[in-house]
């Protein structure tokens, strides 16, 4: 039954990864209320049940594999498919958001990264070139040594994207993050090409390549480090504040849109939105006549 259910999503591996684990949930979820049979009422309860305890994001993520799982059983006959005008989880434009840092605040954090051992210049090299590029968490555990490119007098960055097949995607390396990359190298020792670019440093797993649960914790204890400790700054806002600061330096929107790799423009456009509301003077003015 596997095998066909990973066929029927025809995804990638760690990918149905992500759809197995979220069924657990659901399995679990069954036990503990005592539910013995699956309905539309039943997955309705599960729904709210999850929107009471996490993100839309997740709920949305969870409802949405649950309804994939339930078409795939109708196809083999096991159940009918109620989920024809069954509600998912609807996210507003902002719904994924997280605070961003300005420019200052950027420099803030990196500048906190101190230390010369192997593990300090890993992570210095990381929060730079994550604040910099733009890069995701995952787009960064993914990245081997060999990934660097020289055309002309410009380095790039071979990266394998979200939800790509493969290292499809070019990012320029700015030179300052090149160094750091060649400073961690330096003291890590390691040339091989085909080894990862960042690897964990700790007794259990040390020269494996690093995991995104790693990372986010790395990038999360380097904010709350500067003095940035909020629930909505986390290692993806690294990604937003990228954006935000290129948007603000006056960069072209479609050249933002595509050193974040977005499949269209419109999604780069909620960083414009965001930017229109910070700049908006007109409740301060009012507030200024008012008192």
């Amino acid at each position: 039954m596997s095998k066909e259910w990973l066929e029927f999503c025809d995804v990638q591996p760690t990918t149905f990864a992500t759809y197995q684990r979220s069924l657990k949930n659901f399995t679990k979820w069954l036990a503990e209320n005592g539910v013995n049979e699956v309905n539309r009422n039943v997955v309705i309860s599960y729904r709210d049940s999850l929107l009471e305890k996490l993100s839309p994001t997740t709920c949305r993520l969870y409802i949405a594999c649950l309804k994939l799982f339930i078409k795939f059983l109708a196809s083999k006959g096991i159940c009918p498919d109620f989920t024809a005008h069954f509600k998912g989880v609807k996210l507003s434009n902002e719904t994924h958001y997280r605070d961003a840092l300005s420019v200052d605040e950027s420099r803030q954090v990196f500048q906190a990264m101190t230390g010369a051992n192997e593990k300090n210049l890993r992570d210095k090299a990381i929060i730079g070139l994550m604040l910099a590029t733009g890069l995701r968490c995952v787009e960064v555990t993914r990245l081997d040594i060999g990934d660097i490119e020289r055309r002309g007098n410009k380095m790039f960055l071979r990266v394998h994207g979200k939800a790509r097949q493969g290292k499809q995607d070019r990012v320029i390396l700015p030179a300052q993050c090149a160094s750091l990359i060649r400073a961690y190298l330096k003291v890590r020792g390691d040339v091989d090409i085909n080894a990862p670019m960042f690897v964990s440093t700790s007794r259990r797993c040390k020269g494996q390549r690093l995991h995104t649960q790693t990372i986010s914790r790395m990038c999360k204890a380097a904010l709350k480090s500067a003095g940035f400790d909020s629930p909505r700054l986390t290692a993806h806002s690294l990604r937003h504040s990228f954006a935000t600061n290129a948007l603000t330096a006056g960069t072209d929107i479609r050249q933002v849109s595509k050193a974040l790799r977005h499949k269209s423009a419109v999604v780069t456009e909620i960083y414009l939105h965001d930017m229109d509301a910070m700049t908006n003077t007109a409740t301060q003015s009012v507030a200024n006549l008012i008192f």
